[in-house]
């Protein structure tokens, strides 16, 4: 990327030192745009222009008047024997001699000729602010504008809304000769961070929008790279109203061999309770699956003329084609050529119909390591997925990284790199790897990428700066990071607060640095290498707890010693976002305290630590120092034990685990489903079942009956459905994947010590599937001879179960005796209709955890 210009004045030599971009024009013409409140220039923006160069010419009106305390006119014509500054390629530009006939797409210019200031770029028509995927425009004399915004009105804009934007007072602009050309590193640039989660007070994601086109993030090509198979070869339940933009299509009921083969069997059902994109794969060798997608892409094609890509990846999730033709694809223990063979196999007949346009696809999981027999075709767009960060902290890691990335780089010119670069999940706590994050994109470029798609942060209290670094890195590769970095902690915080948050993120840095050191080989995957499951609560400690007082420390003095106004909004904002650490590090530590003794003392404890938590995530609600609906999601999605509904829950049952009484009985009940037996009629009754992750009473209601002879447990369900036939049970294979469908799971551990567990798990259906657990590694090779039988009624499903005592290992229990035991319920139909997961103890997270069970007492 070449860079040519010339300035004058000494304001503007010291930020363009700063930005590595500027020399020195001695006493060359220069031209004075503003003097001390007073300014001859007016903004010309033609009559005919689209809608960037007219946005451009208001941003820069804003910030002259801001800066340098006059409002130019923005007019159509330059006035006669005027001043002007020309906003967008025009023919007045032309009239001067310029052009942008030898600027790429997305790029920029800015000159000085004679007394005009010319700033234009290429763009193309649409709103500037909108950044979708599917329609953003290309703003080239937008990022002209923001660069000489930046560069000589000294602005930053280190995060959303007025609160992230710094300026001094500047009495006169005078500039020297400016011949500067410019263009991205990357012809995509995509930060991704929730709109939902870039709220301004009045809760818009237009700060967000304007953030990105501030730091000349974007495309210079319309990208489509999303899981995909789902719309091309659909599964039950059928995408119908998933996307607006994509025409409903639904399963080849009459083709299962177009479906994955697992276990045996052809599966043409998504997994429902994860969304559709989830699980249900196709067979990539099947032609008939290879011309179907090139028939959907060239439809797709046909009706959005405009849309360049069309997305082949593969649905999310696991269960990928075990048939012979798939498989004997495979080289080296990976997919990877398997999935190029597919993606090439589309891409020719694409090819063959329509050469302009291109197929985005994901290498992802074990497809990520690039194919040893098969080279990628010319018109395939590759993303490279990676998630996390640890990687970059060990050398071997980091080395076996960048071998990967050079290698797709050698094979293929049309490589992406696609990342959840500081974990999915991990709350938005903050999480520093400046320089490394740096260096990442600067060796992506390197060795030949053509693109970024990061998943970024929610919250800017913790993240802002490593989003700022990701996006001045996608667009200039050569930055000097520690002069990007001294200009930033000093500029947005004050010079002695930016060196005391700059020594903050040190901490964390150093803390992250030795914990992977440490770790990352024994949690890595050997087909990603250095990716650690950064979602997971139990990193919450490792990262944070051991530096918690030198943080706060830090963090209380910064915002004491930062002036007054916005920087020091901005240090409170840092300092806010490490407060939920400490809360939730207190919460984890009360819910510790209720694991271990399980008491109305540790009880109202962690009551106290949770709704300290919950008061300071809703006075925050709308705060950039975290971002709350990140916070509610994760909480949920990695089942963080810290909810209120749970503290509430310990206190409502008093601290006491809930039981189940199991009557002894002389007669066993035939085992038929019907739970018409007289044992049944007055045996206990276990009902109110709750749900799993926060105990709030369940939607379908189960009662469960259990009762126990000289030989066996008995356990009667009774399942409220309202629609039993529409019930997901197609496995019928024993030890098949019954836990994907409506099924119940059942759970003993006789010891009450979770070093021995059993679950024995069973569809509506009746297909079984069990596993022994001892000391918590679980063998799926062990059966037991336990039954089960189920039937429907009217708006219901039963089920009656025998389980003999041997298959727990135990003998009769004794009147007294008790265990540890759950009953478990997942509700899904194949409508795709609400799934909902229920149980009689809650777990509060995952199903197995002993220490929640209820106890099951023998009478």
């Amino acid at each position: 990327m070449k860079k040519r210009f010339c300035v004058a004045t000494a304001a503007v030599m010291a930020l363009a030192l700063m930005c590595g971009a500027f020399a020195a024009a001695g006493e060359q013409h220069k031209i004075v745009l503003t003097d001390n409140g007073a300014s001859d220039y007016s903004i010309v923006v033609a009559k005919d222009a689209i809608e960037t160069p007219k946005f451009a010419a208001r941003e820069l009106q804003a910030y002259l008047e801001k800066v340098c305390g006059v409002k130019l006119p923005i007019v159509e014509t330059p006035a006669e024997n005027g001043k002007n500054i020309f906003i967008g390629e025009s023919e007045f530009t032309k009239n001067l001699g310029l052009n942008l006939d030898d600027v790429a797409a997305e790029g920029f210019t800015v000159n000085t000729v004679g007394d005009a200031l010319v700033l234009m770029g290429k763009d193309t028509p649409g709103d500037p602010l909108n950044t979708h995927w599917r329609s953003g425009p290309q703003t080239g004399t937008l990022s002209a504008a923001y660069d000489f915004i930046e560069k000589f009105l000294g602005v930053r804009w280190f995060l959303p809304t007025e609160t992230g934007e710094y300026y001094a007072p500047m009495k006169k602009l005078a500039l020297g000769e400016i011949n500067l050309k410019d263009e991205p590193a990357f012809i995509s640039r995509v930060l991704y961070v929730p709109e939902s989660d870039s709220r301004s007070s009045a809760g818009s994601g237009r700060d967000y929008r304007l953030w990105q086109r501030r730091q000349k993030l974007g495309r210079s090509l319309i990208v489509q790279h999303s899981h995909g198979w789902y719309y091309i070869i659909p599964c039950h339940p059928s995408p119908e109203g998933w996307a607006k933009w994509e025409k409903k299509r639904y399963p080849y009921e009459d083709h299962p061999e177009y479906y994955a083969l697992v276990d045996g069997r052809r599966v043409m059902t998504h997994n429902v309770a994860t969304g559709p994109i989830h699980n249900g794969q196709i067979c990539t060798s099947n032609p008939d699956v290879q011309r179907i997608s090139a028939e959907v892409a060239l439809e797709y094609f046909a009706e959005k003329p405009d849309v360049p890509m069309f997305s082949l990846s593969a649905n999310d999730g696991g269960g990928y084609c075990e048939c012979d033709n798939c498989r004997t694809l495979d080289a080296g223990g990976s997919m990877s050529d398997r999935l190029i063979s597919y993606y090439n196999a589309v891409g020719k007949l694409v090819y063959e119909k329509d050469p302009t346009k291109y197929l985005g696809a994901y290498c992802y999981g074990n497809y990520t390591n690039p194919p040893l027999r098969t080279r990628p075709f010319r018109n395939l767009c590759l993303w490279d997925v990676h998630n996390g960060h640890l990687f970059l902290f060990t050398r071997q890691t980091l080395e076996e990284r960048q071998q990967r990335i050079r290698q797709w780089g050698k094979l293929h010119d049309k490589m992406f790199y696609y990342t959840a670069y500081h974990g999915m999940g991990l709350w938005d706590f903050p999480v520093s790897t400046r320089r490394h994050l740096a260096d990442l994109i600067k060796f992506t470029k390197l060795s030949g990428y053509k693109g970024h798609h990061i998943y970024g942060f929610g919250c800017w209290g913790g993240g802002s700066l490593e989003l700022y670094i990701a996006a001045r890195s996608l667009w200039d590769t050569t930055l000097d990071i520690e002069q990007l970095l001294d200009d930033h902690y000093d500029k947005c915080y004050g010079v002695d607060a930016g060196r005391l948050i700059r020594e903050y993120h040190n901490l964390i840095e150093e803390e992250i640095r030795k914990f992977a050191e440490s770790n990352i080989r024994k949690l890595s995957s050997t087909d990603d290498l250095g990716v650690l499951k950064i979602s997971s609560p139990d990193l919450i400690r490792p990262y944070y707890a051991n530096i918690r007082g030198a943080a706060r420390a830090l963090l209380d003095t910064a915002v004491e010693l930062a002036p007054e106004g916005k920087q020091r909004e901005r240090a409170k904002l840092v300092s806010d976002n490490f407060r939920l650490v400490e809360l939730t590090l207190d919460a984890l530590d009360a819910y510790e305290g209720v694991k271990s003794k399980l008491a109305m003392d540790t009880a109202l404890r962690f009551k106290k630590a949770v709704d300290a938590r919950e008061e300071f995530l809703e006075a925050n609600k709308e705060s950039l120092a975290i971002s709350y609906s990140s916070v509610r999601g994760d909480d949920g999605k990695y089942n963080l034990p810290v909810t209120a509904k749970m503290a509430d829950y310990f206190l409502s049952t008093k601290a006491k685990r809930r039981a189940i009484d199991c009557a002894s009985v002389d007669n066993e009940p035939s085992l038929d489903g019907n739970l018409d037996d007289d044992c049944w009629k007055t045996a206990p009754v276990a009902a109110q079942f709750v749900q799993k992750d926060d105990a709030s009473p369940a939607e379908f209601a189960t009662v469960a009956k259990v009762v126990y002879d000289n030989d066996c447990l008995y356990i009667a369900l009774e399942c409220a459905e309202p629609s039993p036939e529409k019930l997901l049970h197609s496995v019928t294979a024993r030890d098949g994947d019954v836990w994907e469908e409506n099924e119940i799971e059942l759970f003993f551990d006789p010891g009450r010590d979770g070093k021995v567990v059993f679950q024995m798990v069973f569809n509506s259906g009746g297909t079984q599937f069990d596993m022994k657990y001892a000391d918590g590694k679980g063998d799926k090779g062990w059966n037991g001879s336990w039954r089960v039988k189920t039937s429907t009624g009217k708006e219901k499903w039963l089920a009656e179960i025998a389980i003999p005592y041997a298959d727990l290992g135990q003998k009769k229990p004794l009147a007294g005796d008790i265990w540890a035991t759950n009953i478990c319920r997942v509700r899904k139909t194949a409508d795709g209709g609400k799934v909902e997961y229920s149980q009689f103890a809650p777990t509060f997270g995952l199903f197995n955890k002993p220490e929640k069970f209820a106890d099951l007492i023998f009478r």
